[in-house]
């Protein structure tokens, strides 16, 4: 009973971990981050603004 308790204690504590996945499709960055809730947003801002620079496409002649 007091694993139990202690188990509820600690779920309502600590927040469960999230993921959050970006992927750009311009350069092809893939981002996957999993921390807690309040982390995600400024991470994936930063992510987000990577300002990226495209890839050539190949010419075939």
């Amino acid at each position: 009973m007091l694993a139990t308790l202690l188990r509820n204690v600690r779920a309502r504590l600590v927040p469960p971990m999230k993921t959050a996945r970006y992927l750009c499709g311009r350069c092809g960055l893939r981002a996957q981050i999993t921390d807690h809730p309040d982390r995600i947003p400024p991470l994936l801002a930063a992510v987000m603004d990577h300002h990226c620079k495209p890839k050539p496409k190949p010419k075939f002649l």
